[in-house]
């Protein structure tokens, strides 16, 4: 029951921080939303901004965890890439606004973020999923950084494209065409004379 009150009282901030913004989000709006008392989120976190960092660190573990569970063989079941986009588009929305910042704590949220999907993206060449690369982390960083801005200016994408990318059909609309973009937008022989400059 008390993990249950934490969690939440963590999912009612991870709503509430992106809606609000941070500064105008109060402990008491917190609680009201996660229906317990005011001093219960004190007791648990200590303070809004300990809140935030468990916030932040959440979003880190359910990134790995999703991630995980892809590569050990979830993107091949439609049941969990079903349930993976739901649980994403909190964490996403959450993570679009924590990044919108130059800010130590989004510094901070980056570099974990980065550090766990370069652990994910050799786990992913390890088993032949993901083409290796020269400069690991620059790829990665550069991966992770348009997933991103893709989150950050999903409402653009959703006007001028009536894509949703917070949505699973949106997902699905929008998976071919990042695989077109990834894989398929550039002639090879174009690629291998980049490649040499």
């Amino acid at each position: 029951m008390r993990d249950l009150g934490r969690a939440r009282i963590r999912e009612a901030a991870m709503r509430l921080f992106p809606e609000l913004g941070y500064e105008a989000t109060s402990i008491r709006r917190i609680a009201g939303e996660a229906g317990v008392s005011p001093a219960l989120v004190l007791h648990h976190y200590g303070s809004k901004e300990g809140l935030r960092r468990a916030c932040d660190r959440h979003v880190v573990e359910r990134y790995r965890r999703i991630k995980d569970d892809s590569i050990a063989g979830g993107m091949f079941d439609p049941s969990f890439m079903s349930a993976a986009m739901s649980e994403s588009r909190s964490l996403m929305r959450y993570l679009a606004w924590a990044m919108a910042s130059n800010s130590p704590e989004a510094a901070a949220l980056f570099d974990e973020m980065l550090a766990e999907a370069v652990a994910v993206s050799r786990e992913a060449i390890a088993k032949g999923y993901l083409a290796d690369s020269q400069d690991l982390e620059a790829r990665t960083a550069l991966q992770l950084s348009m997933q991103i801005g893709l989150a950050l200016l999903h409402e653009h994408v959703a006007r001028s494209t009536g894509i949703d990318l917070f949505s699973a059909e949106g997902i699905r609309r929008a998976t071919p065409i990042l695989l077109e973009i990834y894989s398929g937008l550039f002639d090879a022989g174009l690629l291998d004379g980049l490649r040499q400059t």
